[in-house]
């Protein structure tokens, strides 16, 4: 592989032929790379839109709770293709609810959740069904982890 004026040129042998050389357009790549990627966030952008017109009860708790509390979110919203439940961004905390089935995932949960504090620098607070809507103090648990986030 040689450098010629910021192209790759890549030298492959060729059947019984000897050699040949072929170059890498990769700006043609570049540009499908990000036509994908484009797709996958209107598809994402899609399904959070049908997420949000069709709230569990626990969320629609949740929504009118914080909306009472006057605290800014965003409700199913998608960061780095991931679609999470509420996002507060001037603390950087990603607020989840939790439904049953997520018993059955919560090393993917862990997993997510490493990912996005680690590389994306985000909090994340998981709460359950049951919490939200059976807990008098989930309000006073998400100030005290936007206070944790801000320190």
């Amino acid at each position: 592989m040689f450098k010629y004026k910021e192209e790759t040129i890549y030298i492959k042998p060729k059947k019984k032929r000897g050699w040949r050389i072929q170059q890498k357009n990769t700006n043609l790549q570049s540009r499908l790379h990000s036509k994908r990627f484009e797709e996958i966030a209107r598809t994402l952008e899609r399904y959070a839109q049908k997420k949000r017109e069709c709230p569990t009860k626990a969320e629609q708790c949740l929504k009118l709770l914080l909306i009472r509390e006057i605290i800014p979110f965003h409700f199913q919203y998608v960061i780095d293709q991931m679609i999470v439940d509420f996002f507060l961004p001037y603390a950087n905390l990603i607020i989840e609810v939790d439904g049953g089935y997520h018993l059955n995932q919560m090393k993917k949960d862990q997993q997510r959740d490493a990912y996005m504090f680690t590389k994306k620098g985000y909090n994340t607070l998981r709460l359950t069904n049951d919490q939200v809507l059976n807990d008098d103090n989930v309000i006073s648990k998400i100030e005290e982890k936007i206070k944790h986030s801000n320190d």
